[in-house]
């Protein structure tokens, strides 16, 4: 049941956390499209969608901030220890730091937040 109760935070997290991103898509996407309207049509909620995964993406790179908010969102609320966390910027070391994250998490090391 604990586990259960773990991802749905997570997934309220997740939707938290895309949700500016979503809102932002939904008005673009009629502004570029004409006769679009993402807040009645399902396809074009999904275009709008597809829009905001990739904005959504390029914030977390754009912005170092956000990532500490993201860990401390998860620590506090999913009761995570600190060492179980990659906390910091996010991974912009290059191909060498990245390989060092997939060798420690595929070790069993801890959890790559983000």
């Amino acid at each position: 049941m604990r586990l259960t109760g773990r991802r749905w935070v997570h997934l309220v997290l997740g939707g938290a956390l895309l949700m500016p991103f979503f809102l932002l898509a939904s008005v673009a996407v009629p502004l570029a499209v004409e006769g679009a309207d993402p807040l009645r049509q399902v396809g074009w909620q999904l275009a709008a969608f597809g829009c905001a995964l990739p904005l959504a993406a390029l914030a977390a790179l754009l912005f170092p901030l956000l990532r500490p908010l993201e860990v401390t969102a998860v620590r506090s609320l999913c009761g995570v220890p600190a060492e179980r966390l990659a906390e910091g910027p996010s991974l912009v070391g290059g191909p060498a730091a990245d390989r060092a994250v997939v060798r420690g998490a595929s070790a069993g090391r801890g959890i790559v937040s983000g």
